[in-house]
């Protein structure tokens, strides 16, 4: 049996699931939500879904990151060391610039000039994190990594994201989704330590493990490195909770609440891509799932689930199966995650062998991330490998998009 939880900053909704059924639910004070929940159960795997908790602490991290840019020929000072995102300008409490970067091809566009920057960068504004974004760092991260040495060289303490971790070719939309990752690392150490204890107390070894926003079940270990991942995991466990209780692993999941918002599971996956827009209105390289908040026509293949919430009673002349859950469908989403992976890389091949290579270096990769977030031993497989021609440059240059999922 399998429990999910969504964590609230004011309470914890949890739901036991058992071969893809509701058995049990309940809110209140997590550890006693799972003591209750596991009674007289044996329980594999609690899976947390803790975005709502960290996207309400984001208001309250305001100038806490540094963060640098390694741009070609551009003077320090410039208008380019601002970010378009409110929140983001928040967040960030000190800037900084050096000259450097690559393109998409992998070529440097100017020399890395950090001799006389590298104390300064260290300094970090007296701030303890550092986000390093470098153009074309998704395709060629050197500059990432050789500012990184050289800070962490004067001062060993500093933590560092790097954009590059995240991927994405869009140089504002890395460095929101770095800049969001920098400022969550503390409330995320917390939340995985808290979620951990509370796991560790139910009886016999139970896997702890973190809902992300494309759906899948990463381990504690990644979300504290990468807690920016679990942002939109609540769209994600929602729409896959609804089409758990609907019966179906593809779906057109209406969800009827306050407002109607649409999305497609597959597979038991939500439907997900990058570059949309996330909390306060961000826009994020990391994926999250699509919705919209107009009709949509299903495909002549989908099972439509109509799930209701927030007490919602009247459907108007939507059709489809009807759910009324007993338990919160998030919960019910997380109950049922399994490990997942999504890599967003570009890279260039100028041979279709070469770009076959690629692939699969990526793949592999992915299910490196799936089975160390417990997948069964084997059972990871590749649901979504897709090679996209990035169409403003030159031919050979590709987006890479690669998600992974594991049976447990």
């Amino acid at each position: 049996m399998r429990i999910g939880v969504r964590l609230t900053p004011d309470l914890a909704h949890g739901a036991l699931v058992a071969g893809g059924a509701l058995v049990a639910s309940r809110s209140g004070e997590p550890r006693e939500l799972l003591t209750r929940l596991a009674s007289g159960s044996r329980v594999d795997t609690v899976t947390w879904d803790v975005s709502a908790v960290l996207d309400a602490s984001l208001g309250s991290v305001t100038g806490r990151v540094a963060a640098v840019r390694v741009l070609p020929g551009v003077a320090r000072g410039t208008a380019l060391g601002g970010h378009p995102s409110p929140l983001v300008r928040s967040l960030v409490g000190w800037r900084g610039h050096v000259t450097g970067g690559h393109d998409l091809f992998g070529a440097e566009l100017a020399p890395l000039a950090l001799d006389d920057q590298a104390a300064e960068l260290a300094a970090a504004g007296g701030l303890d994190t550092l986000v390093v974004t470098a153009t074309g760092a998704v395709g060629r991260a050197d500059h990432e990594r050789e500012v990184a040495a050289r800070v962490l060289a004067h001062r060993p303490g500093l933590r560092l994201c790097l954009s590059y971790e995240v991927g994405g070719p869009g140089l504002l939309e890395r460095e929101a989704a770095a800049v969001l990752n920098a400022a969550l690392l503390d409330v995320a150490d917390d939340l995985v330590d808290r979620c951990a204890a509370a796991t560790a107390a139910l009886p016999g070894e139970v896997g702890c493990g973190f809902v992300t926003g494309e759906g899948g079940r990463v381990s504690a270990e990644r979300l504290r490195s990468l807690p920016v991942l679990a942002l939109g995991a609540d769209d994600a466990t929602r729409l896959s909770g609804a089409a758990v209780l609907g019966g179906a692993t593809d779906a057109l999941v209406v969800l009827v609440g306050r407002e109607v918002v649409v999305g497609h599971v597959r597979d038991g996956l939500p439907h997900v891509e990058p570059d949309l827009v996330g909390p306060h209105g961000v826009r994020l390289a990391a994926p999250r799932p699509v919705l919209s908040r107009t009709p949509v026509e299903p495909a002549g293949h989908d099972h439509v689930v109509v799930a209701l919430l927030d007490g919602a009673e009247d459907v108007g002349d939507l059709a489809g199966t009807l759910v009324r859950p007993d338990a919160d469908l998030g919960a019910v989403g997380a109950a049922c995650a399994r490990a997942g992976a999504w890599l967003d890389v570009v890279a260039t091949a100028d041979t279709a062998d070469e770009l076959d290579q690629l692939r699969e270096r990526v793949r592999q990769r992915a299910l490196t991330v799936v089975a160390t977030s417990g997948s069964e031993p084997g059972a990871a497989r590749v649901v979504a490998d897709t090679a996209r021609p990035v169409a403003y440059l030159r031919s050979g240059v590709y987006r890479l998009h690669v998600r992974a999922t594991g049976a447990s």
